[in-house]
């Protein structure tokens, strides 16, 4: 009911089809109320949240693991993380062809699982995040959700801003820790 913390259960559901494979992994990741919310959003764009460049494969550890893995085969991967007011998913979304996706699959479960993010790619992510943020707010459509889905899951409206400077004040140690928790 309501005042209660959701908890996170997992669970796994195969549908067996032709074309491409498509995959979910997810674990506990941060409510947006939680302090751990920004450092999950920089943990996802310092992994790569997708290709930026039409038909490209992404930046960041997550899709260099993946392209080579996938040895030439199409294959596509982006960091996921899903704030709710109280819990959290962070992890990845994969699509490749089946012959490659058991491989495809551990490779980004490596990047994952490796639990230590460089500097570099800790500023990667806060300028992506920043980025998204900021991009976010040019769109009116999207500005108008994002301002309604604070209001009722914070109970506050931050500006862009102010988004912009809590995303840098998230520490190293902090991505690091959220990146331990995957």
């Amino acid at each position: 009911g309501l005042g209660t913390t959701s908890q996170y259960y997992g669970g796994e559901l195969r549908k067996r089809g032709k074309g491409m494979a498509h995959i979910a992994i997810a674990a506990d990741g941060a409510g947006i109320n939680q302090k751990e919310a920004l450092a999950f959003g920089i943990l996802q764009h310092a992994l790569g949240a997708g290709a930026r460049v039409k038909y490209g494969t992404g930046a960041g550890s997550l899709a260099k693991l993946v392209s080579e893995a996938a040895a030439g085969e199409p294959a596509s991967v982006s960091a996921l993380n899903i704030s709710h007011q109280d819990a959290g998913l962070f992890g990845v979304v994969i699509s490749c062809e089946p012959k490659v996706a058991g491989k495809v699959t551990e490779a980004a479960m490596k990047a994952l699982k490796a639990g230590n993010v460089s500097e570099e790619a800790i500023k990667r992510g806060k300028s992506g995040l920043k980025a998204a943020v900021l991009l976010a707010a040019e769109n009116t459509s999207i500005l108008t959700q994002d301002i309604g889905q604070q209001a009722l899951l914070k109970g506050s409206v931050d500006s862009t801003g102010a988004v912009a400077a809590a995303i840098d004040s998230v520490s190293s140690s902090d991505v690091n820790n959220a990146a331990r928790r995957v």
